[in-house]
């Protein structure tokens, strides 16, 4: 019994962390890839902190919402079998959403050396 415990529970882990893997890989590289074509416009353009904070936040909170999306899917087609979660996916994505929008606001407000867009704010 202890046993065929340790083998399901390795197949999960195993499930798991490939899910993830290929996850944040994918999610990750589709990621920056629109981040850059959406920003690049703007590198070294805008010279408002507001408008700076504006720009990433909407660019970088729904380059947020799809990696969650992925990184979500990818999750919950492992947890679908174990646990139901049909909730996994959407909380996922929300998180993601809401943590780019913060991180957004926050590289926009600290000006151009973190992200070249709004006015370099050298301290």
């Amino acid at each position: 019994m202890q046993t065929e415990r340790r083998v399901v529970q390795s197949g999960f882990s195993l499930q798991w962390m490939l899910a993830n893997f290929v996850g944040f890989t994918v999610g990750g590289a589709i990621f920056g890839a629109v981040q850059r074509a959406r920003l690049q416009p703007y590198f070294e353009v805008v010279t408002s902190a507001g408008e700076a904070a504006r720009i990433e936040a909407a660019t970088t909170g729904m380059t947020s919402t799809m990696f969650g999306a992925l990184v979500g899917t990818a999750q919950w087609l492992v947890l679908r079998g174990k646990f139901g979660a049909g909730w996994w996916m959407p909380a996922t994505c929300l998180g993601w959403a809401l943590e780019g929008v913060t991180g957004g606001v926050l590289s926009g407000v600290m000006g151009g050396r973190v992200s070249t867009i709004g006015p370099d704010a050298s301290w």
